[in-house]
Parts: structure tokens; sequence; C-alpha cells
């Protein structure tokens, strides 16, 4: 292990600087013994050359294994500071021999230190002054332009008479040293400044923890809030539901007529659609399918009006569809003020009235704007029958020109009549395609040989199936039927 891997190992313990004295102090005890046994010249002269040479020998030894075995530099200066020697190990850290240095920087060693840094005057005058070791480090640039830093170990060598005669230098280069410490510094900083941003960081987020906890808190308190409300208004609708279904037809009632299916599926729980059946005599009866403008609560109002209208118009012995029309008309506008407050609530619907007759019915249809299905058995062919432009309610003066009107045809024992509400056609699936009125038709042909309680079921699945879970837009409801014979 050469002295610069002992010095650097000893450095890191605080103890480099004792063992470099302990090599400059043996140099100067070798340095000393020279210049004491040199002394010695007055001696006889045969004692004296034996001396000498005994000691020369002895000294020669010493320097050159303390001297050139160690990877420092051993500069050996006169009492002036001039450079007189250096070892193998000066050019391997400056680059240059001891002639080339001097060309190039002179060879006042002293005068070279305070050039590069004044304040190392301090340490020359120190160790003249007590005598003693003084260690201190600079920077310099070899042969090849490259900045390294060197220790200097100046150690002053006295005579007996206290006079000074030499300067021993020992320079240890700390290059590598010094760019690990730089190098340890910056990533000591950059640790530090990291171990600030995340202590930083890690407040933000215990700040951001205990604002998200204050809000998760008010979340579930508003959450149980709302969901209480959600529940209360749940069964509030569900209440409304029962009321709103108790206004239709019973199927033990419908039935005494008619083979039928009603699909009726509420887009929300209460529904802006009803249907309305209401026998007449033994031979006649009315069916009403209408469609109130909304859905949800709005539109169960809506139904709720526009039923309690109806009803009574037929219980006054009014059951011509064009009248009922009108005067379903006049009171929609007169009970929502529309002539005042300009809405446009109202709603679209179709009325048939039966009349047996030789072994069949005689309809009487009028409507707004919806159409109603007719199957014919005999011609096995669907027949689409469309009610007046004319809307319910308060309307733009172009729609005013249009008037309600009735239509007649003969409706036999095996065919078949389906009144939806437009809820139906207007059903999207997932590719925004609407069910429209074609496959409407289609459906009914296809399926023409079912009862009409499978047809019903058929008509769901199928209604499920166009979906693809696509939401439902609005209320849908369909009713159909085929006559019984008398």
């Amino acid at each position: 292990m050469n002295l610069l891997s002992v010095f650097l190992k000893e450095q890191s313990a605080s103890g480099g600087t004792m063992l470099i004295i302990l090599v400059s102090a043996l140099l100067v005890a070798v340095i000393v013994l020279i210049v004491l046994k040199l002394k010695n010249i007055h001696k006889p002269q045969h004692q004296a050359e034996e001396s000498c040479k005994h000691v020369h020998n002895q000294m020669c030894h010493l320097m050159s294994t303390a001297v050139e075995k160690t990877s420092n530099s051993i500069i050996i200066l006169d009492s002036l500071g001039k450079i007189i020697y250096t070892n193998d190990s000066f050019k391997n850290i400056y680059g240059y021999n001891l002639n080339e240095y001097k060309d190039k920087f002179g060879d006042d060693y002293f005068e070279i230190q305070i050039q590069a840094n004044p304040e190392n005057s301090f340490y020359i005058v120190q160790a003249l002054e007590l005598k003693k070791t003084q260690t201190f480090e600079y920077y310099h640039i070899d042969k090849k332009s490259h900045q390294i830093w060197v220790q200097i170990v100046i150690d002053p060598v006295f005579d007996d008479e206290g006079k000074l005669t030499n300067w021993i230098i020992n320079e240890t280069d700390i290059t590598k040293l010094k760019r690990a410490d730089k190098e340890v510094l910056l990533q000591t900083q950059a640790l530090t400044q990291a171990y600030m941003t995340l202590s930083e960081r890690q407040t933000q987020i215990e700040f951001q923890k205990k604002q998200l906890m204050n809000i998760n808190e008010r979340l579930e308190i508003g959450y149980k809030q709302i969901n209480r409300q959600n529940m209360t208004i749940k069964e509030s609708l569900r209440y409304a539901q029962s009321i709103q279904n108790s206004i239709l037809p019973t199927n033990q009632a419908i039935s005494e007529f008619l083979d039928f299916f009603v699909v009726y599926l509420p887009k929300d729980i209460v529904s802006g659609d009803f249907y309305l059946y209401e026998k007449l005599s033994e031979k006649s009866f009315i069916i009403i399918v209408s469609d109130c403008t909304g859905h949800g609560v709005p539109g169960a109002f809506m139904s709720l009006i526009g039923y309690n209208i109806l009803s009574q118009t037929i219980k006054d012995k009014i059951t011509d569809p064009v009248q009922m029309l009108e005067i379903l008309n006049t009171k929609i506008i007169e009970i929502l003020k529309q002539d005042v407050e300009q809405n446009f609530d109202g709603m679209d619907l179709c009325i048939c009235r039966f009349d047996f007759k030789d072994g069949g019915y005689d309809v009487t249809f009028s409507g707004t704007r919806n159409f109603i299905y007719l199957f014919s058995r005999k011609e096995n062919k669907i027949s689409k029958i469309r009610g007046s432009q004319r809307q319910i309610g308060i309307c733009y003066e172009f729609i005013k020109q249009y008037q309600f009107e009735n239509h007649q045809f003969r409706f036999m024992p095996g065919d078949f009549i389906v009144m939806p509400t437009d809820g139906l056609i207007d059903q999207c699936n997932k590719k925004r395609r609407r069910f429209g009125s074609e496959k409407l038709s289609e459906f009914l042909v296809l399926n023409s040989q079912l009862s009409m309680r499978d047809l019903g079921n058929k008509l769901v699945e199928t209604i499920k199936t166009f979906r693809e879970g696509a939401e439902q837009r609005d209320d849908i409801t369909v009713f159909g039927f085929t006559p019984k014979v008398i």
C-alpha cells in the first residue's frame, strides 16, 4: 500500500496530517544527520572519512526508501525557498520535470505559492516563527492545462545553532479527493433539496389529505341527506304511481269485448302516458291512448288532467272523437292558462269508437299526430292511419289551420289494431338508430299469427333487444287488441 493510499485513508479519519508530519520528520532527520556528519570534518581525517562513508550509506538507503517509493512529490528548498531537488513523483503530479517547471514558473517555490493564494504566506511565516510543520492546500495548472489540487506540508530545517538551512516540502495530489468532496457536496445539496421538496410535498399532501377528509365527511353527510331525500321522493313517487295506476282500466273490463295486450313502460316511476277504455253500451266501447308533454312527474300531472277531462266528456255522453278532441283542447288551454302563460304543454292522442254491426265493428278514429296500425287478416297487411296535424293545447298559428277529423273503417274478427305512443317509435339504440314505424309494421306482420298476449310479450323482448342497453328516452305505451265475437 503506497503512502497516498495510507494518507487518503488516514485523512478520512482525521489522521492524515500526523502521518505526513512523521514522514517529513523522518526526512528532516535524515538531512540533519547528513549535515551533522559533515560537521565532523574537523575530526581526525581517517575517522571523519570512515564516519562519513558509513553515514552516507545509511542515508542513501533511507532516502531511496522514503523518497523514491512515495507517490507524494518531495521537494527540497534552500533557506531562501529556491527549489534544489524534486523526486520523480513531482513530474507525475505536475507533468513538468524540474527544469521545465523552473522555466515556466521560476525556482522560488514560496513566491509561486503566494501568487496562487496570498493567504499561503501565513502558513510559511507560521512555520518559521513556530519552527513547526504547517499544512495548507492550493490549486495549480499542470502541463496539460488541467486544474489540480495539492495538499502541501512545509517543514523548515534548522541546524544546531537554530539557523534555517533548508525546507522540506511534501505535496499530495488531492484532486480526486476534492472532486469526490465536490461530488459529495453536490449530492448532499441535491439530497437536501430533494428532502426539503419532499418535506414540503409531504406537508402539502397532509394538508390536502385533511382537506379531502373534511370534504369526504361533508360528502358523506350530503350523500346520506340526498339518499334520505331520494328515498322520500321515491316513496312519494311510488304512492303517486299507485294513484295513477288506479285510473287505468282493469284487464277484466277490457277483456269483455277484446283479446288484448298492453305494453306500459314509464321512463320514470310515474308516466306521462295513459290509456282509457270505456264501455258505452252492450255493443259499443271507446279506447283512448294518450302521450302527454314530458314524462315523470310533469307528464303524470298532465295525464291526470287529460284523463279527467276525457272521462267527464264521456260521462256527458259526448263520444264523437272529433268533438272530444275539441273539448279537450279548449279545456287544456283554459286550465293551464295558456292564453296568458304562453306555455306549449299538451298531448298527442288517438281516440277510437267501436260500434258492433253485422258481425264486425264500425270504427270512428280521430287523433293528433299519432298513427294507429290496422292489421287486416284478409289482406295480411298493415295499414297506418294517421291523425290530424293539429295538436292539443296552444300551438303556433300555422298549425291552427289543421282541423280535427274522423276516419271510418271496418274492424272484423281476426283483424287487430295497435295504438302506440311515440316513445316506441323514437326509441334509439346504442348506434342512435330509431326503432321507427317501419320496424313496428314489419314486426306486426311477421308475428301476426301469435295471440295478443304472446304478441305483447314478443314486442317487449324485441324492444329490449333493440335498445342494446341504451337508455329509455321516453314513456312507452302500446295498446294492441282484436275483437271478440259477440
